[in-house]
């Protein structure tokens, strides 16, 4: 019976892991083509700035983004990363710079992480 209940909680556990982000959706193509709202999300995710309640929790997930590739995301959270960094580099290259140096600091991951992203940029 302790086997049945310990192979169950690993079950769970392993089940949990691998779910999505719960995030409310951003309208990200309008944000990413919006420069002034683009620049207040950006601010919260860099600390430069307030945040919104919605954006803090984009905030709070953005280093388990960046260091698992985004391993959690659905399709359309993928699209949506891909369409936020094209328009942070295409506004605000100086922040696009920032957010690799403050999340992958050493960088080992982004590479790979946007090089994942753009097998989402047309969904």
């Amino acid at each position: 019976m302790k086997t049945v209940i310990f192979l169950a909680a690993i079950a769970y556990v392993t089940a949990a892991e691998s779910d999505y982000y719960d995030l409310v959706k951003l309208d990200m193509p309008k944000l990413s083509k919006d420069p002034k709202e683009l620049k207040v999300f950006v601010d919260c995710v860099l600390d430069k700035g307030p945040c919104s309640p919605l954006y803090k929790t984009y905030r709070d997930i953005a280093q388990d983004t960046v260091d698992n590739r985004c391993k959690k995301c659905s399709d359309y959270q993928r699209h949506c990363y891909w369409q936020f960094l094209q328009g942070l580099k295409a506004f605000y290259p100086e922040d696009y710079i920032g957010f690799r140096a403050k999340y992958d600091p050493e960088n080992k991951y982004f590479d790979d992480l946007e090089s994942l992203l753009k097998n989402y940029a047309n969904e």
